[in-house]
């Protein structure tokens, strides 16, 4: 069900993808240690981090791996001649080669990670570095306050993401050195429409298998609920920057 999700947003999902671009600037600021020559995005999308890492390290070597081939497929377009796009389920797929740089945004979270993580250490280089965006369990707590409250039974995919202990107890059992900073970001919508169409159009939304269809009065009672509390439209996104090595 999530990969139909990603399948359909392959299109869109550079439109909208607001918070996966500014998550995505973490990895780009951080400043290695020394410069890679092979270099892994794990869940890659559509290259939004892909093209920005390959433009940086133009003398390496890239592999871009996602399990949704409309998305890979938009790699495969971007003509990037030190990528080499990969369609596969990450978790099931076996990498002949160690990699400097292992770098993942807003993707593991749609993963079991103990063991991505776990896959991750093997992997790295001597000397290999894995840097990644993590989202956490309180990404759209408003929408977790205020679903209940016109009594729409949701399942929320982000209450299934893990917290900062959490993470931070995952990569301390596989790694020599694991750090993890985390920030909360709010992102203003015009409308629930909006909110609703920016979450779909990525490929994040929860399926109207799980949910049912919205009614106008229900936007409308959610919409009210959103400026009676916040004052606005909005979504919060818990964003947890993690690096980790083998030494």
């Amino acid at each position: 069900m999530k990969n139909q999700r990603f399948e359909s947003a392959a299109k869109t999902y550079n439109q909208y993808a607001f918070i996966q671009k500014l998550s995505a600037e973490y990895i780009l600021n951080y400043q290695l240690s020394h410069v890679p020559m092979t270099v892994l995005d794990i869940g890659c999308g559509t290259g939004l981090l892909t093209s920005h890492l390959a433009s940086k390290y133009p003398r390496a070597h890239f592999d871009a791996i996602d399990a949704s081939q409309r998305m890979i497929k938009q790699v495969s377009t971007l003509g990037l001649k030190n990528v080499t796009s990969i369609h596969a389920d990450y978790s099931q797929y076996e990498f002949k080669k160690r990699y400097d740089l292992i770098a993942s945004n807003a993707a593991l979270h749609w993963m079991n990670i103990p063991d991505a993580l776990s896959k991750i250490k093997q992997e790295l280089s001597e000397r290999g570095v894995v840097v990644c965006t993590i989202f956490g369990s309180n990404t759209s707590i408003e929408l977790s306050t205020l679903i209940p409250m016109i009594k729409k039974g949701v399942m929320l995919p982000a209450r299934q993401f893990m917290t900062n202990d959490q993470i931070n107890q995952c990569g301390q059992q596989e790694f020599t050195y694991w750090s993890v900073e985390t920030s909360t970001t709010t992102i203003p919508f015009d409308s629930v429409y909006m909110l609703f169409k920016t979450q779909k159009r990525t490929g994040v939304n929860a399926s109207h298998e799980m949910t049912g269809l919205w009614t106008p009065r229900q936007l409308k009672q959610l919409e009210q609920l959103f400026m009676d509390h916040y004052g606005q439209i909005q979504l919060s996104y818990e964003i947890h920057f993690c690096t980790g090595s083998n030494q």
